[in-house]
């Protein structure tokens, strides 16, 4: 009985024994896992740091809108055009550059502003301008300088230097175009010299050729080995195909162009206070006798006022034919 007794103890001693070492364990096991208050903290990593940098930016630009940032920046700002080259000739090179400069009202220099540079590039039916944008920004001196690349269209328009814009809210816009400014583009054709042929239809004569008034002043602005020809019939029925094959059956590719078109009455002959008036519409199209491409289309209106009514026709015909002439040079 004592034996068994004592038995009985020896199991109760291990069983608190091996209780009290799993219960140790798991406690040193716990507190080994969980960090030491005397161990110092880690550094915050580089990124972390860059994420509060760019949070604080995104702030400061949600209290100051971008709107508002360039109408600040704008203010006492002028631009002006330093320099600009001259004429040059359609697939010629402009002989300089176009130079800008930004002042503050104080006369000091903007530097760092970046302008918007809108020039005329192309015709996408031999009329309608097709625009082309470049961006440029000003040096520590305020200026900002734009080399032009090889025109490949003649023109007579503007090129027009204008700050960039971070929006199209009106103020910014309303503000941008106050400080622009606009200098000459002028391209004039390269066919002047390469030889072409007229016809154009007067409907105010019965709709015979009338091109004598614009071939006399082609040849006054410069054009050689240009003649008139009569394709009436071809223009009357409004299909350029036809014109075009009539025109190239008679002078294939010996004329580099061939300039067709019509006159006609917008306003006719009208007796008034002070004399006579009457307004006249010329239609032209230039074609490449090589290719029949349509280089260029354009319509301009004249109106006169004479004091003889046999007079007040044949002006407005020489009228149109300096409009239209300049149109060519400036388009073709």
């Amino acid at each position: 009985m004592k034996r068994l007794q004592r038995n009985s103890m020896y199991a109760l001693c291990i069983c608190l024994t091996l209780s009290a070492c799993t219960t140790t364990k798991k406690i040193t096991k716990e507190e080994t896992s969980a960090p030491s208050a005397e161990q110092p903290a880690k550094p915050e990593s580089s990124s972390s740091g860059n994420q509060k940098t760019a949070q604080q930016q995104k702030t400061v630009q949600q209290i100051i809108p971008e709107n508002d940032l360039f109408l600040e920046k704008m203010k006492g700002v002028s631009l002006s055009v330093a320099s600009a080259p001259g004429t040059t000739i359609k697939h010629k090179a402009f002989s300089a550059p176009y130079v800008v400069k930004a002042v503050r009202s104080d006369g000091k220099p903007v530097a760092g502003l970046k302008i918007t540079v809108t020039y005329p590039e192309s015709r996408d039916d031999g009329s309608s301008i097709v625009n082309g944008t470049v961006s440029i920004e000003t040096d520590d001196t305020g200026t900002a300088v734009y080399t032009p690349s090889i025109p490949e269209y003649a023109f007579e328009n503007e090129v027009l230097f204008q700050p960039a814009v971070p929006s199209s809210d009106p103020a910014v816009l309303k503000v941008a175009k106050q400080v622009s400014v606009t200098a000459p583009w002028k391209v004039r054709t390269d066919y002047m010299n390469k030889g072409g042929i007229i016809c154009l239809v007067d409907y105010n004569t019965k709709g015979s050729p009338s091109s004598s008034k614009l071939l006399i002043t082609l040849i006054n602005k410069g054009f050689s080995n240009v003649g008139n020809v009569d394709f009436t019939k071809e223009i009357k029925s409004g299909n350029q195909q036809a014109v075009y094959e009539a025109a190239h059956k008679l002078v294939g590719s010996s004329a580099s162009y061939f300039i067709y078109g019509t006159v006609k009455t917008v306003d006719p002959v009208t007796k008034t206070a002070s004399g006579f008036t009457c307004s006249l519409e010329g239609t032209i199209f230039c074609l490449d006798m090589k290719t029949g491409h349509q280089i260029f289309t354009a319509q301009k209106t004249v109106s006169i006022q004479e004091k003889a009514e046999w007079k007040v026709i044949d002006t407005a015909k020489e009228e149109l034919g300096k409009v239209l002439a300049e149109a060519i040079m400036y388009g073709m």
